[in-house]
């Protein structure tokens, strides 16, 4: 591994919790006791001694009652949510996750938001969460609030997958894979869909390329 890709996989990999989404409970004949839940990735965006805020890819949320999640950092911390505050989009999930015990950010990290617009024929890096690998590409081109990338990995591995430059920003968050390439949610559409769902007003210029 390159001493980029290694650097850049090091600060990432302290950013990533595992999410453990519990459906509600239900008295139905039947119901399968052994039933786990779904397993996800997350990546911390903001991470403070008491609190942190996660984005995930929003499609294992969806579904019926109050969902309970249990959220384990890699550092070791676990944390359950039994009424997680979930701000759900169609292209993210934002999750507010509260500690009163407090996260270890000596640790742990947040993965810092990319300021700028992601332009063509950038550099950009894939965090396979599931295989905990590190992939460089290039954008191919940017859809308005989202961008497509060549960055290999295993189709099934990319969904919520984080995307950074060589700086270690975040620029987006994998939701599709179409036309023969990763897609993924930029930064600036990901920071306007949490400030929307919070009541706030955020105004977001998208180009075309």
């Amino acid at each position: 591994m390159a001493p980029l890709q290694a650097r850049l996989h090091d600060q990432i990999k302290d950013s990533m919790v595992l999410i453990n989404i519990k459906p509600p409970k239900k008295a139905s004949v039947g119901k399968n006791k052994n039933d786990k839940g779904i397993f996800v990735m997350g990546t911390i965006i903001v991470l403070q001694p008491y609190f942190m805020y996660v984005v995930a890819d929003p499609a294992s949320f969806h579904g019926e009652g109050q969902l309970k999640l249990l959220i384990d950092c890699l550092e070791g911390t676990k944390l359950e949510l039994t009424r997680p505050q979930i701000h759900l989009t169609e292209g993210i999930a934002g999750i507010r996750c509260p500690n009163p015990g407090g996260y270890n950010t000596q640790l742990m990290r947040a993965v810092p938001l990319c300021r700028s617009v992601i332009a063509k024929r950038q550099r950009v890096h894939l965090f396979s969460p599931e295989q905990m690998l590190l992939t460089s590409g290039t954008v191919m081109g940017v859809s308005g609030p989202t961008f497509q990338h060549n960055c290999s990995t295993l189709e099934s591995s990319s969904l919520g997958a984080p995307v950074v430059n060589d700086n270690g920003h975040l620029v987006g968050i994998c939701n599709d894979f179409r036309n023969d390439y990763l897609e993924a949610i930029s930064t600036h559409a990901i920071a306007s869909e949490i400030e929307m769902a919070q009541g706030r007003e955020y105004i977001v210029i998208y180009f075309y390329s």
